[in-house]
């Protein structure tokens, strides 16, 4: 979003602080639901989670593209944060789950990179492809892509964590 807070400021009118929330929100909902998440991701399963989440990431990307207000963009960015938890918390116990346990360091590791690789190229790939071709356009593919990923998340193998390596609550 960084990229976009001009646009938003100049076409919505957004004080510098309604700015600084939408940055915000984000993260503010990743630290509310990423424990309760993994708790989600232990009792209904993590490929489970990973779908729901990317569901979300999916109707916060088209709210992005397609709010008209503050309070939209906040929320958008809110349900963000969640699907972003949702993804990235039960991401890395589905791959965790999943990788033979002598090779489960590196599978860990490879997702890692791949999610700072895309936190990197993100935002410059997304400022020039809504600049190219429009915010609207391009939040509508990308919610189209995340759209297609939970999908896919339902129809791949779900793994659970070794029940020795459950947290007790």
């Amino acid at each position: 979003i960084v990229p976009l807070i001009p646009h938003y400021r100049a076409e919505l009118g957004l004080t510098k602080v309604e700015s600084g929330w939408l940055v915000a929100a984000f993260s503010l909902s990743v630290v509310v639901v990423a424990i309760p998440v993994g708790h989600l991701a232990d009792r209904i399963g993590a490929r489970r989670v990973v779908a729901a989440g990317g569901a979300a990431m999916a109707a916060a990307t088209l709210g992005l593209g397609f709010a008209g207000s503050f309070w939209l963009l906040l929320a958008a960015r809110a349900v963000q944060g969640v699907g972003d938890a949702a993804v990235w918390g039960a991401g890395v116990a589905w791959v965790a789950a999943r990788a033979p346990a002598d090779r489960r360091g590196q599978a860990v590791s490879y997702s890692n990179a791949a999610a700072v690789a895309g936190v990197i190229a993100g935002p410059f790939v997304g400022g020039i492809a809504t600049s190219t071709f429009g915010i609207r356009a391009t939040f509508s593919v990308v919610a189209a892509i995340s759209l297609a990923l939970a999908a896919w998340a339902l129809f791949e193998t779900d793994a659970q964590a070794d029940p020795d390596r459950h947290v007790r609550v």
